[in-house]
């Protein structure tokens, strides 16, 4: 089943067609050793110098290296890291790169016109991910160490019957995709996952027409990709099914698209619930069995996140202690994402109509930190990784909204949103006080490359002006 994709709403995870999954390719080698099976050490002080305790004492020309005193590298050269220092980043400073500083494979400049891409946010820059020739790009999960991302794509816009959606594990580092494959199963959407290779999601299982998906019944599912075990479950009662996240013990998701969230324990069904809430979505949980996630007011309008508060759920004795989650000064918040630090991520909307800024922030009473991006981009994260690593998918809007989307129209200017400026060339526009280029280019190394119509200011090559 297709549900419309509405902007600014929950159908934005809850809007996937049926997926088909290719083979998995994967591969395995052991680094070489001696015959004896043991690999060969490194030379002691780097076979320039003698050990002495804890230092060499080095040849004449040689000099202990400035990060590892028992390597002797030539005087006034460079460590094996190839930068002086030790941490190969080529700055000298001798700090170690942090892993979750993850460049991505697309620039801001090769965008597509259509579609998503995934994104990485690190110290307040996105980083964009596309698996090449997709049309939508996602990632659900990256890992502790920042090392790899479970994800999935689709090859056509999902308004095409016959799009397919496929997921794969994403190597941080190379940027290279490996594509995973769920056995018995006719697609299947991933939506979490732990550092064990132990993901959840939704997926589908053939009802008698092969070949034609429309018909197939769904099934939450764990998947130990390490293991190949695939346990589908399903529910008494309800037609729909899926797990949105999960710990050791816990899965969480809901029943038929978003009717009913619930706490998934060896088995057991615990219905999530809240008096004054019409509907309760849970998206993440974290090792303590605190959830968060989306708090529908009412009927007819649950699912729009743009005017609706979001939950963080306690875990107690008689089950859990919930409460809304609001930020102040807006309309909407949605929480997708608590790692084990406490840290959460989500989106705000500054009034109904607004596109979604995104957040972080240190824990659930904390002030939150906002990313916001430019009027063609609506973004919405999935998730938070432990080195604090927001992540998620970016969709690309095709037809402009008024003020960028981050504004109302007021007679020949914009009032924007809290966060953003009027755009100082195009009054009916709005834009992030930082925004790359002005908001009308893309930056190419120290200088900027902009749009027709704009050149580089003469006095700031970061900056885009009239032409």
């Amino acid at each position: 089943m297709r549900l419309p994709r509405s902007n600014g709403s929950i159908l934005r995870i809850l809007a996937i067609s049926p997926l088909t999954l290719s083979a998995c390719a994967s591969s395995g080698a052991n680094d070489a050793g001696d015959e004896s099976g043991e690999s060969a050490g490194p030379e002691e002080c780097g076979g320039h110098g003698e050990l002495h305790g804890d230092h060499c004492d080095c040849e004449p020309g040689y000099a202990p290296a400035p990060d590892d005193e028992l390597q002797c590298i030539p005087e006034g050269g460079e460590s094996e890291s190839g930068d002086g220092d030790g941490d190969g980043d080529g700055d000298g400073d001798g700090a170690q790169p942090d892993p979750c500083d993850v460049s991505g494979n697309i620039g801001s400049d090769e965008l597509p016109s259509s579609g998503s891409v995934a994104f990485v946010l690190w110290e307040g820059e996105y980083r964009f991910i596309k698996k090449p020739g997709m049309e939508d790009t996602s990632i659900s999960f990256v890992d502790s160490n920042c090392a790899y991302a479970y994800g999935w794509s689709r090859d056509k816009p999902i308004a095409d019957d016959t799009a397919v959606e496929s997921s794969w594990v994403l190597d941080l580092e190379t940027m290279e995709f490996t594509d995973l494959e769920l056995p018995g199963t006719t697609w299947a959407v991933l939506r979490d996952g732990r550092d064990d290779g132990v993901v959840v999601g939704k997926a589908g299982i053939d009802n008698g027409t092969p070949g034609d998906p429309s018909d197939d019944e769904s099934r939450a599912f764990i998947y130990d990709s390490v293991g190949g075990e695939l346990t589908l479950v399903a529910r008494e009662g309800y037609s729909d099914i899926g797990f949105t996240a999960l710990n050791q013990e816990l899965v969480v998701g809901f029943n038929d698209f978003g009717t009913q969230g619930f706490v998934y324990d060896a088995g057991e069904f615990s219905d999530l619930n809240h008096s004054e809430a019409f509907r309760l979505f849970p998206f993440q949980i974290d090792a303590t069995g605190t959830i968060v996630g989306f708090w529908g007011l009412t009927e007819d309008g649950w699912y729009e996140s743009a005017v609706n508060p979001s939950f963080v759920a306690q875990p107690t004795s008689e089950g859990y202690a919930i409460e809304r989650y609001e930020v102040a000064g807006y309309s909407g918040t949605g929480l997708t994402g608590l790692n084990e630090g406490g840290e959460l991520a989500g989106l705000a909307y500054a009034t109904g109509t607004s596109l979604p800024v995104v957040f972080r922030a240190d824990s659930a009473e904390a002030t939150p930190e906002f990313f916001p991006l430019a009027g063609d981009y609506e973004p919405f994260p999935t998730g938070i990784a432990e080195g604090g690593l927001v992540h998620g998918q970016v969709f690309i809007l095709e037809e402009p909204r008024p003020c960028g989307g981050h504004g109302t129209p007021d007679g020949d200017s914009c009032d924007c949103d809290e966060g953003f400026d009027v755009d100082p060339v195009d009054p009916m526009n709005c834009l992030p006080p930082d925004a790359e280029c002005s908001g009308h280019g893309h930056l190419h190394g120290d200088e900027c490359h902009c749009d027709d119509g704009f050149k580089k200011d003469p006095s700031d090559a970061m900056k885009c002006v009239p032409s």
